[in-house]
């Protein structure tokens, strides 16, 4: 397919500053051979149901390993059997299917390292098995899977700009739903056509850590969470009200640490997001030329129904080129490509539709709250350092779910965002500093102290002093250290 063999990266293992080195000890002389099952890995061969005969042969506690060469495979490849390595160091996994071309993780306990994956694609594609890597099961009400860890693996283009190569998934790079005490860690992510990464319905007790993001089609690395499956903005305002309770067990993300990434150059989306999430650490990151919106975007969206925002830290983080390039490459037509959003490098930002704001519960839960943004390095932005508020009105049309079928039109606007604290930021070649929109809740301001501003010191405006009785804002309560990793 046009498309030739990469180095795949050994596993990793982190430390407390969320570096990889590599870990994965040599496979156990109980490992078994994917080319038992028929797999011939010549690049050409359709090697689908060999593996998937291979996979479906596995023990608990079991490895599957895939001695150097090219499988192509045609269908998705579904790991069903739990507690389970893959070994992919040397191997490169060909996905030949634009439609259908996930390596799909449907137990806990499942371990896939060291793998190369390409793909053909040909155009943006959403559900899970348009991504490259899926953990994910369908199905309402499934227990979350435990312990699945994404390690060391190469996900990238396989073919120069404009061929069936150019892109490494359909998809997200890596699609993660509903799992819990998870690990997506020391990936090599280029060229999406979606997310990067993207960490999704309910997953909870996370770490996405040292992972490299390049050129992805939308955000490089996301946590969104939706009020419901589907198309969750066709939904009564009146019906999430009365199952908020349920959606947030089900639905909603929380603990997750993104810690020691480096991701630079999305030719749309932002660079790190959090749309819809509780109890966030996004820290210690590298953040290069996000060209079209945010750097770091912290939101509750009405368009997309998503949950609001609760607790979360943004520390630490180098932000830099922001909305002041144009991307080196991207499959959007000008003038697309050259669009931006105006975005500040950090956006925190809150919408409502109308009939959610006429409902005091919703009102109340759909917004931003509780957000340090502290120690953070931006340098040569095109838009303000900080940008934060209620945004914009405007009018939102869809088809609701009506008996007659008729297309109903929601306006939404500004919701709060409140409880904000600026600190012992570094703020340089900014459009300007912080921007305040008309969306701070007067009656629970932004704290700051210690920001600065081209060397000076600087007050950012509407901003009261920080004090030591101000509520702490804890983030996430995970540790950058692999909890699992089982030899």
């Amino acid at each position: 397919m046009g498309c030739s063999a990469a180095r795949a990266a050994d596993g990793a293992r982190f430390d407390g500053s969320c570096r990889a080195e590599p870990f994965l000890a040599a496979a156990p002389t109980s490992a078994l051979d994917v080319r038992q099952f028929g797999a011939r890995a010549d690049g050409d061969h359709d090697d689908s149901a060999a593996i998937q005969a291979a996979l479906d042969a596995l023990e608990p506690g079991q490895w599957l390993v895939f001695p150097a060469g090219r499988y192509r495979h045609t269908r998705r490849l579904t790991i069903a059997r739990e507690d389970v390595t893959l070994d992919g160091r040397g191997a490169t996994l060909h996905a030949s299917n634009a439609d259908d071309q996930a390596l799909l993780v449907q137990a806990g306990g499942v371990r896939i390292a060291g793998f190369t994956l390409t793909a053909v694609t040909d155009q943006r594609r959403a559900a899970p098995w348009h991504s490259r890597i899926a953990v994910w099961r369908d199905g309402d009400g499934l227990a979350p899977l435990h312990g699945v860890q994404i390690l060391g693996n190469r996900i990238v283009e396989c073919g120069p700009p404009g061929s069936s190569g150019a892109n490494c998934s359909s998809s997200a790079a890596i699609f993660v739903h509903n799992a819990r005490a998870f690990v997506v860690a020391g990936n090599v992510v280029r060229r999406s056509l979606s997310d990067g990464i993207h960490i999704t319905g309910g997953s909870q007790v996370g770490q996405v850590v040292a992972n490299n993001v390049r050129e992805s089609g939308d955000d490089m690395i996301a946590v969104v969470s939706y009020l419901g499956a589907g198309d969750a903005s066709l939904l009564a305002p009146a019906q999430v009200a009365a199952t908020i309770d349920v959606r947030r067990r089900r639905e909603l993300v929380r603990d997750v640490l993104i810690s020691g990434n480096d991701v630079a150059a999305p030719y749309w989306g932002r660079g790190i997001s959090v749309v819809g999430g509780e109890d966030i650490g996004i820290v210690d990151n590298r953040i290069d030329a996000s060209t079209h919106g945010a750097a770091i975007y912290i939101a509750r969206e009405a368009g997309y129904a998503t949950f609001g925002v609760r607790n979360v830290r943004v520390e630490r983080n180098h932000i830099t080129r922001v909305q002041t390039t144009r991307p080196a490459y991207s499959v959007l037509p000008l003038p697309a490509r050259l669009a931006r959003t105006g975005h500040g490098a950090i956006e925190l930002v809150a919408h409502q539709f109308s009939d959610e704001a006429a409902i005091a519960r919703l009102r109340e839960a759909l917004t931003v709250e509780g957000v340090l943004v502290a120690a953070n390095r931006i340098e040569d932005a095109g838009v303000p350092g900080v940008r934060i508020g209620y945004g914009w009105n405007q009018v939102f049309s869809q088809v609701r779910a009506l008996p007659d079928g008729r297309v109903a039109q929601r306006r939404f606007g500004g919701a709060r965002v409140s409880t904000i604290v600026l600190q012992d930021n570094r703020l340089m070649q900014v459009e300007r500093g912080v921007q305040v929109l008309n969306g701070t809740d007067p009656a629970r301001a932004l704290a700051c102290a210690g920001n600065v501003l081209d060397g000076r010191d600087y007050a950012p405006p509407r901003c009261d002093a920080l004090t030591s009785a101000a509520e702490p804002i804890t983030g996430t309560r995970v540790a950058c250290a692999v909890t699992a990793t089982r030899r």
